[in-house]
């Protein structure tokens, strides 16, 4: 059982995210994902200190995955993202899940890619007279209004049909 080819630290997040995209966080082993990439358990704990440190860096892969998604939308105005958001939430459910499940994330919220490409979408939509704090609260409150309608979508409250989406 010994990895001997390519890039283990790589080949472990890829088969965590994997799957958690597969089952969620609840189903999600190390010795299960040890055995499928084919090391020994404690290979993986020589790239990640305990089962939460890799289920955070999965949380970080889905936010670089958010921004990627956010940087493919060829009009990055505010309806745009949010509906890339939202398609993002609902084709990676678990995934969307773990990344907002309370765990720490190690990306801080201003260094985030998605979020500051949000704040940019926000800047161009308020104009040159739009401070900081403004740019700031409005990424918020935008943020929440699309987080909360992946939730509901996710959790089967409303459907995607029923809702009318515009900021």
């Amino acid at each position: 059982m010994a990895y001997h080819h390519g890039d283990l630290k790589k080949a472990l997040l890829d088969a965590a995210v994997a799957a958690v995209e597969a089952g969620g966080v609840e189903s999600f082993s190390l010795r299960k994902l040890s055995e499928q990439v084919g090391v020994t358990p404690n290979a993986v704990y020589r790239h990640f200190s305990s089962r939460e440190d890799l289920l955070l860096a999965v949380g970080d892969l889905g936010f670089a995955q958010l921004a990627d998604a956010f940087e493919a939308t060829s009009d990055r105005d505010m309806d745009s993202l949010g509906r890339s958001y939202i398609q993002f939430g609902l084709q990676h459910p678990w995934l969307y899940r773990l990344m907002f499940s309370g765990r720490r994330t190690s990306v801080p919220r201003a260094e985030d890619r998605s979020f500051v490409i949000l704040q940019e979408a926000v800047r161009a939509r308020a104009g040159g007279e739009a401070t900081e704090r403004h740019v700031l609260q409005e990424s918020i409150n935008a943020w929440a209004y699309v987080h909360g309608m992946v939730m509901l979508l996710l959790d089967g409250v409303v459907e995607l049909d029923e809702i009318a989406f515009s900021f």
